[in-house]
């Protein structure tokens, strides 16, 4: 497990620098293809990156952004549930994970206090509720439910 959070911050940082020097930006859907592989040999859907927030935001989709940082073991404890979320609403929803020791301007503009926090914002980019602390499948479900978005 703890090897898995590792490699989804390592990949997380990889995507965020290569976003930066690739010529085309890349896009949210982009984004959210595969990352790596399982130890099954199956594709891993990853969340996107903090870099992609902005893009998230206007691309008209509700979306789920939690904040954290990969030393948090609460925030560790969010990996499998945000790369299952990034499954279940891939096209639905968005599903973004933002590296506060990469993406700190983020945290401050959106006033992160504790870590983890997740904030959701509907399909106009509004931010419509916050969470701090670890949050759990059903209580994400909940939460893009009253948003409007069914798995």
């Amino acid at each position: 497990m703890v090897i898995l959070a590792i490699a989804a911050v390592v990949i997380a940082k990889q995507r965020a620098e290569n976003q930066r020097n690739a010529t085309p930006a890349a896009s949210p859907q982009q984004a959210l293809l595969s990352a790596g592989e399982a130890a099954s040999g199956e594709a891993v859907e990853r969340p996107l990156t903090g870099s992609a927030l902005s893009e998230a935001l206007g691309n008209g989709r509700p979306t789920m952004a939690d904040f954290g940082k990969g030393w948090c073991q609460p925030c560790k404890a969010m990996v499998p549930v945000l790369d299952q979320a990034a499954k279940d609403y891939r096209g639905k929803a968005n599903i973004v994970f933002v590296e506060l020791d990469e993406y700190a301007d983020l945290g401050r503009k959106y006033r992160i206090a504790a870590m983890p926090t997740q904030i959701f914002f509907n399909a106009k980019g509004e931010e419509v509720s916050r969470h701090m602390g670890y949050m759990g499948t059903e209580d994400i479900e909940r939460e893009l439910a009253a948003l409007g978005v069914k798995k």
